[in-house]
């Protein structure tokens, strides 16, 4: 594949002076209609920001606690409890179904 040949490099000059062209005139619409442009936002929306927030501020995990894990993992020491795992993942579950066992 060639690239950068005299064909292409003409019909992008074209393409940049069309584009020009239509930016010089359409920037004085877009000035005239953006003044009166406004976005409000669902109490929801407002809601799920506010939480945004406090979940970027707030610890989330114990650092401390998963390096120990890590740790515990490269040693070869950490040994799993499949009945644990089995019973919390159940309990997730219902918990998404909105049921109770």
């Amino acid at each position: 594949m060639k690239v950068g040949g005299s064909s292409d490099s003409n019909q992008l000059e074209k393409l940049g002076r069309s584009s020009r062209r239509g930016s010089a005139n359409g920037s004085k619409e877009t000035a005239a209609t953006t003044a009166s442009d406004s976005i409000s936002f669902s109490d929801l929306s407002s809601r799920l920001q506010e939480l945004e927030k406090t979940l970027a501020t707030s610890e989330e995990f114990d650092a401390g606690r998963v390096e120990s894990i890590k740790q515990a993992i490269r040693d070869g020491q950490f040994l799993v409890d499949s009945g644990v795992v089995a019973d919390k993942l159940l309990q997730s579950v219902q918990e998404l179904l909105g049921t109770t066992a």
